[in-house]
């Protein structure tokens, strides 16, 4: 088999280099274009890297610092539970019931024996008293010119 030869004539084979050389002008256009977009992204991508590691060595110290104010207050605040938890024991110790009753039993033994002097000041015949003590001034007062007095 004798191989087929196509033949174009001249005029599609100038139009075919045509086309082939604007698609390569195209592509040649699309690559720059890549080209350029490609350093704005490195050029981007660096900066973004720069902002990370400027905001690493700004923020890390004052993060470090938090961490260690954070650490020192809840040491306090340990220590702090720790004193609580004493006081607590003291008291479920000090059994509180027990003393309020006793102060509950005073109250009342002392309201007692108020009720009972209150009753007794009122058993007093006043008017008595102040009769009484006239009758001894007037006994007395001729004693005390007798004395000088």
């Amino acid at each position: 088999m004798e191989e087929e030869k196509i033949r174009m004539p001249e005029t599609d084979f100038e139009k075919v280099l045509q086309r082939l050389e604007e698609i390569g002008k195209q592509q040649e256009k699309y690559e720059k274009r890549r080209y350029f977009l490609a350093k704005v992204r490195l050029a981007i991508s660096a900066c973004v890297l720069l902002l990370w590691v400027v905001a690493g060595c700004i923020l890390i110290p004052g993060i470090n610092r938090v961490v260690q104010q954070a650490d020192e207050t809840f040491c306090e605040v340990e220590t702090a539970m720790e004193g609580l938890q004493s006081v607590a024991d003291q008291i479920e110790a000090a059994d509180i019931g027990g003393v309020m009753s006793k102060v509950n039993a005073l109250i009342t033994d002392g309201q007692e024996d108020m009720t009972a002097a209150m009753e007794k000041i009122s058993a007093i015949d006043i008017e008595g008293l102040n009769q009484g003590i006239q009758d001894l001034q007037a006994i007395v007062a001729p004693l005390a010119r007798l004395f000088g007095r």
